[in-house]
């Protein structure tokens, strides 16, 4: 990926809590009105998705990414993912 686009601040802020500080992001994926990063901390190393609504071409991804978020809620309650999985979810600015 050629671009340094830079993840939500709010995960960031939120991650540091759990990996600790400095984070470093990779951006991964920008493809389809979706981005996904790898953020690493002293702590460990996470994956970050979000829709990219500042895109005037992007979908808007809101309601897939709360359906994404859904079915991960749903795993995580029968078992099928552990608990630190999903770490958490929601809007950004």
């Amino acid at each position: 990926m050629g671009q340094a686009l830079p993840p939500p601040g709010e995960a960031l802020t939120r991650l540091t809590e759990q990996l600790g500080d400095p984070l470093t992001a990779r951006l991964l994926s920008d493809r389809r009105g979706s981005r996904a990063w790898k953020i690493q901390g002293p702590r460990g190393a996470v994956a970050v998705k979000a829709n990219s609504p500042d895109e005037a071409t992007a979908r808007d991804k809101a309601a897939e990414m709360a359906q994404e978020d859904e079915h991960l809620l749903r795993l995580t309650a029968a078992g099928a993912l552990r608990p630190g999985y999903r770490v958490d979810a929601g809007p950004w600015d």
